[in-house]
């Protein structure tokens, strides 16, 4: 890996550093768990608890959910039909695959409330194409299994979205549409998460196995 693996390991602590703040920003930073008052100083965010994403909500969700799109579905798609212009020397490893793309690609129906957005309604509209056109790869590629669920899968999202936008009214609490979105959103992290480190793990070397022989003895 030489000096690469060194550039890979600080994109990887990055990563982890984010979905860190991510997580821990979603369970007020464990103040449930602790105990722990609310400090002042952040009483007057929109919950009232030790997190800072809800001085802002709509618009921190709405970054949230839009570069969950981005970077789980749209950059997969990128990097199978244009590889050579994106600027990602060195840091193929770490690229989402096509299976992330479809995992995540369910978070696409779940705008009832974020629907008169140009941003969240083209989410949908490029989801739709882009799975689609894994489908034709797929057929291409003689797997009929994948390209038939990419065409059950379309369906299904353009189905869901269509549904809430009639019904939408109906619902109790308008915001869980949002709840399911960062669930595809969280399940496509962690199928990139998976095969990132089968991608990157490193076999065990030679000395491993005369080291534990010499314990043994």
């Amino acid at each position: 890996w030489g000096g690469r693996g060194i550039w890979v390991g600080v994109a990887l602590l990055l990563c982890a550093a984010v979905l860190f703040v991510l997580g821990m920003e979603e369970i007020s930073w464990m103040q449930r768990v602790f105990g722990i008052a609310t400090p002042e100083a952040l009483k007057s965010n929109i919950q009232g608890e030790i997190n800072f994403h809800n001085f802002a909500t709509n618009q921190i969700g709405a970054a949230h959910k839009i570069v969950g799109f981005i970077v789980l579905v749209l950059l997969p798609f990128l990097f199978i039909v244009m590889p050579e212009r994106l600027p990602l020397a060195g840091f193929t490893e770490l690229v989402p695959s096509r299976a992330v793309a479809l995992a995540s690609a369910p978070l696409a129906a779940f705008n009832y409330n974020g629907w008169d957005s140009l941003f969240f309604q083209a989410t949908t509209y490029l989801t739709l194409a882009i799975v689609l056109y894994f489908a034709l790869l797929a057929w291409r590629e003689r797997r009929y299994g994948e390209a038939m669920f990419c065409l059950l899968l379309t369906a299904s999202i353009a189905g869901a979205q269509g549904l809430f936008l009639v019904q939408g009214d109906r619902f109790v609490r308008i915001w869980d549409v949002t709840e399911y979105k960062e669930l595809f959103i969280a399940f496509g992290l962690f199928i990139w998460a998976v095969e990132t480190f089968k991608r990157l793990a490193v076999p065990l070397p030679d000395a491993v196995p005369s080291l534990r022989r010499s314990i043994q003895a």
